[in-house]
């Protein structure tokens, strides 16, 4: 009986020993020591946030006690648009992720993994799509994507991704953790590229300025607010058209995903209320409406930001931009729509109609109250002088004598031009 009590204490012994160790193995991969941390935020900000599915909160968010492993992230604005990608959290890692919703290729975004490093002087790995992108590390060319660079530890970096026809990407690296680092980078197209001021030209003569109908107003399109209708908005502060063209590095861009481009591209990199244009025209002529208030003075706004130096806008400056994909041409249609809009803000006045005394037997005409030789007499008008045409009736023209006097003279005795 003693044997077995012995065997039974020495199994419950093993037994206990055994489930300590199973506690320990699965219960440290969710332990503080070893969990990761994950970070997301967005621009705008209040984006939902998904992981493997399940709704988290909204940017910007952060878990620090996540186990080690890949996870399925998804970020989501209210219309429903989103991004989705796997993003992996290592022990005692960092990863970083900050997402644009902007639209097709004008959205933006980075993932940045740091891990424990092994050595005194860590490394970065950077890819970026598309890739072939120039890598700088304050401001010193290092080589292009896909890069593996060697960091000097307790050290801060500033680092940039160049490529033609995307927009600058940079961000600060801090090196003073012995963490090494993998990026990974989605660069946005500059919807700006290939500005050039177009002079000298030729629009065609148009007989209809552009109807408040012709116009895509910003609440088909835009991301925030509906602007204002044409009718309710006064131009009188726009005199000159200052004409601009715009080509994408890549071919088949949609309007409509640069026109969102650029809108998120003006608040989030120039900093500015609103996009910086009056109007915006496509390749086919339909017009857009471009900042959402008239009178507005855009040579009070910074276009300093384009290395092009294409944009000088004066105080009475309206300045109208003509979107290209690459390769495409300014047709006759955009011309015909240039004349017609420019009509709409600063339309030509009218050539005034004028009615010249000819000679009478008497050396002066009579200016009646009516169109008939029954009418009171008002005043007189002379051979030689011209006055404003007003209004016709048989053998009788209406003028304009001043700013208070009207009437009606023979018109046998005077020609109109």
């Amino acid at each position: 009986m003693k044997k077995l009590l012995t065997k039974f204490t020495f199994f419950i012994i093993v037994l206990a020993v055994f489930a300590l160790a199973v506690y320990r193995l699965f219960s440290s991969a969710s332990s503080p020591s070893k969990a990761g941390s994950l970070e997301v935020s967005s621009f705008p900000s209040n984006l939902s946030v998904f992981l493997d599915g399940i709704w988290q909160g909204e940017t910007p968010w952060v878990n620090n006690d996540l186990v080690p492993g890949f996870y399925s992230l998804k970020v989501e604005d209210e219309n429903y648009s989103s991004w989705e990608g796997k993003v992996k959290v290592s022990e005692r890692g960092l990863t970083q992720v900050e997402r644009s919703l902007g639209e097709g290729d004008f959205g933006w975004g980075w993932v940045a993994s740091w891990h424990t490093a092994r050595q005194d002087q860590e490394r970065l790995a950077v890819t970026s799509v598309p890739s072939g992108a120039r890598v700088f590390l304050d401001g010193e060319e290092e080589g292009q994507t896909p890069l593996v660079i060697d960091l000097i530890r307790n050290d801060i970096y500033l680092f940039e991704l160049r490529l033609d026809g995307y927009q600058v990407f940079s961000l600060e690296l801090n090196c003073e953790t012995d963490k090494g680092l993998i990026l990974d980078a989605d660069l946005a197209l500059d919807p700006l590229w290939q500005s050039t001021e177009l002079k000298n030209v030729v629009l065609p003569e148009v007989s209809q300025a552009l109807s408040e109908g012709d116009i895509e107003q910003r609440s088909v399109w835009e991301l925030t607010s509906a602007g204002c209708q044409e009718r309710n908005c006064s131009t009188s502060a726009w005199k000159n058209l200052k004409l601009y063209q715009v080509e994408m590095e890549k071919s088949k861009v949609m309007v409509s995903d640069w026109l969102r481009g650029l809108q998120g591209y003006s608040e989030q990199v120039l900093q500015l209320s609103d996009i910086p244009f009056a109007y915006l025209i496509d390749a086919s002529g339909k017009v857009y409406q471009g900042v959402d208030k008239k009178d507005v003075d855009f040579s009070a706004w910074d276009f300093s930001w384009l290395d092009s130096g294409a944009f000088e806008v004066k105080a009475g400056d309206y300045p109208v931009v003509v979107f290209l994909s690459a390769g495409e041409k300014m047709g006759d249609g955009v011309k015909e729509s240039v004349a017609r809009l420019r009509q709409l803000v600063s339309p030509v006045a009218a050539k005034k109609v004028m009615v010249t005394i000819g000679q009478t037997p008497t050396g002066f005409l009579n200016v009646r109250s009516g169109p008939s030789l029954n009418a009171s007499i008002i005043g007189k008008v002379y051979p030689g002088s011209s006055y404003e045409f007003l209004e016709e009736r048989t053998g009788w023209y209406k003028i304009r004598i001043d700013n208070q006097v009207q009437g009606w003279v023979y018109a046998q005795y005077a020609e109109k031009s």
